[in-house]
């Protein structure tokens, strides 16, 4: 589930749950989310970049979600409601917990120690 270290892959999923069956490393979450650009931009992100244990090649299989942060289009106005629908659909388009975050609402700590690593989506 979610990005798998590729030098740890047996080929076996071990997750439990809805998305046991998802064993993607970070070069097919780049893939998978880069197919639906489009649709995420018309949803209203400017950018996207993942981070955590995905953009780092540390997730565990069957235990870590997809980090990513979105740069938003500010000229659009994106309720609450629209940003769980957006982090919803992510989960649905990946098959994995995926954990938006709206990169001007980081708190500057958390800013910074996500800049650390990012991996630019688009």
């Amino acid at each position: 589930m979610g990005c798998a270290d590729p030098a740890r892959d047996n080929g076996v999923a071990t997750g439990n749950g809805l998305w046991q069956d998802t064993d993607m490393n970070r070069e097919q979450v780049i893939a998978t989310l880069r197919e639906h650009e489009p649709e995420l931009r018309a949803a209203g992100v400017a950018h996207l970049a993942l981070h955590g244990s995905c953009a780092r090649g540390t997730a565990v299989g069957g235990l870590s979600d997809v980090d990513v942060i979105a740069d938003f289009d500010r000229s659009r106005k994106l309720s609450l409601v629209g940003r769980v629908h957006l982090e919803n659909r992510l989960t649905d388009i990946l098959g994995v917990q995926a954990d938006l975050a709206d990169r001007a609402m980081l708190l500057p700590a958390v800013l910074e120690n996500a800049e650390r690593e990012p991996v630019l989506v688009f």
